[in-house]
């Protein structure tokens, strides 16, 4: 039997990015929850992934961990060592520390949308190109799942920018841009 998968409703998530905005955290949203939220869909499934700017998630681990008890939930480490706040539903939120991803070029973290919140804050999500990108260096990385990153090209479909996705690609040195090409072709994005 598979693991269950959490599902959260975006008004909920928006929530979520609200309080995160109040207490200070400069961040960007990635992952399946930046599609979600991009292609304004109704739910997030299994986790929200963060790419936080600051406080830096693996310097400032008291912060975070203060945060989760604030907000009820489990405190653990997720694969590269950010903190992993998982609620009692097992759903979970990811905190990656810029400092710590040193494969990801720091341009990339450049391409995202302002996307406003309900509550008129404004919210940094990864683009619908920088986000693909950074889920096939995830599968490259096997922190990630083929079968994730076949759902990110389906549901993108033709909303993907080819021309972007090659210039986000030649922020990569070449034996990593190559790998993606590979990742991103075997997940059937052409």
């Amino acid at each position: 039997m598979g693991e269950k998968i959490t599902v959260r409703e975006l008004r909920e998530i928006h929530k979520l990015l609200s309080l995160l905005i109040d207490k200070g955290v400069d961040y960007m949203v990635t992952g399946g929850a930046a599609l979600s939220i991009l292609l304004n869909e109704k739910t997030v499934e299994g986790d929200l992934d963060i790419i936080t700017f600051s406080p830096d998630p693996v310097l400032e681990e008291d912060f975070y961990y203060d945060l989760s008890v604030e907000l009820g939930c489990e405190y653990e480490k997720n694969s590269l060592g950010g903190p992993k706040l998982i609620f009692e539903d097992g759903f979970s939120i990811d905190f990656f520390s810029v400092s710590m991803n040193l494969e990801v070029p720091q341009d990339i973290l450049q391409h995202y949308e302002k996307v406003r919140l309900p509550d008129g804050k404004i919210v940094k999500v990864a683009s619908l190109e920088a986000a693909l990108l950074l889920k096939a260096q995830a599968v490259a990385w096997e922190t990630a799942s083929e079968e994730e990153l076949e759902s990110y090209v389906a549901r993108i479909g033709k909303r993907i920018n080819k021309s972007k996705i090659d210039k986000l690609l030649e922020l990569y040195d070449e034996g990593v841009r190559k790998t993606l090409v590979r990742v991103m072709r075997k997940a059937g994005f052409s």
